[in-house]
């Protein structure tokens, strides 16, 4: 191909490109089905929820004395049984695991980046006691408060 040639095919391949991009741009066309719109709304909800149960956790300097689903129905104005099966059957757990898996997300940053006592973590993420913490910690990671803690002098040092 000579050299005119080959600039007028990229031409247009460039023009071509340019229209068939701008035919995918255009969203007038789109129709979003209820079932589509429906699951949406759904997700939304669950990131709702989760928004909620960060805020519970991580946000605030102690835990509301309300039982958090009382909390988390009240922050949503939902029926908290309603927003429990969704949550199950979107994520596989409840909300009252999450919550518990969020606690020892907290509890894990807390001993990797600060020397506060077990007994302080405890009260203020509302654990019965710190037995209580250290089993759920157990639980969920595989080691003890004291084995995670020892972790970070160790990767400090």
């Amino acid at each position: 191909m000579s050299r005119r040639n080959n600039q007028e095919h990229n031409g247009e391949i460039t023009e071509f490109l340019k229209v068939e991009s701008e035919e995918k741009i255009s969203y007038d066309n789109i129709q979003i089905s209820p079932a589509d719109q429906l699951d949406n709304e759904l997700y939304m909800l669950i990131g709702e929820i989760k928004t909620a149960v960060h805020q519970l956790i991580y946000l605030s300097d102690k835990l509301p004395d309300q039982k958090t689903s009382n909390y988390i129905s009240s922050k949503l104005n939902r029926d908290y049984s309603y927003l429990n099966k969704l949550f199950v059957s979107i994520t596989g757990i409840s909300i009252k695991k999450y919550i518990s898996n969020q606690k020892i997300e907290l509890v894990k940053e807390i001993l990797f980046y600060d020397e506060t006592d077990l007994f302080v973590i405890a009260r203020k993420l509302q654990f019965r006691s710190v037995s209580q913490l250290e089993n759920k910690f157990i639980k969920q990671t595989g080691v003890s408060t004291a084995f995670y803690r020892l972790l970070r002098k160790t990767s400090a040092g």
